[in-house]
């Protein structure tokens, strides 16, 4: 058995408003995302296949709203909801969120690894 403070996750994404950490247990990640309104992650997607997130999420809205969009179509939840999304689809932020998800780790590993090279090629670009 195991347990995770946030503080305990590491960062996975930290730039502007934007955090995304996460850790491996079992054949689970975990991950507590803080995203301000009008993230959308279409941009971070991009290069995927589809430009689209290729993992299934399990997930819990502490605060905030989202919206998924896919092609079975949109799903909005807020604070008080849980939610599943399978892979291909993309999302944005409503309203400021915090969120907490479970993903299988191969898809995740693959999502956060794209995202982590997205950022450094933007950081590249601005700096």
């Amino acid at each position: 058995m195991e347990s995770f403070s946030e503080t305990d996750m590491p960062t996975v994404v930290d730039i502007q408003d934007v955090q995304m950490r996460a850790v491996e247990a079992g054949e689970m990640a975990i991950a507590r995302y803080r995203l301000p309104a009008s993230t959308s992650l279409q941009s971070i997607l991009h290069g995927l296949p589809g430009d689209l997130c290729p993992s299934p999420h399990w997930g819990y809205v502490i605060s905030g709203r989202l919206r998924f969009h896919s092609d079975s179509g949109t799903l909005e939840v807020g604070p008080g909801q849980a939610f599943h999304v399978e892979p291909g689809h993309t999302m944005e932020v409503l309203d400021d969120a915090e969120v907490f998800e479970v993903s299988p780790v191969a898809a995740a590993r693959r999502l956060h690894e794209h995202m982590e090279r997205r950022v450094a090629a933007a950081q590249g670009e601005s700096g």
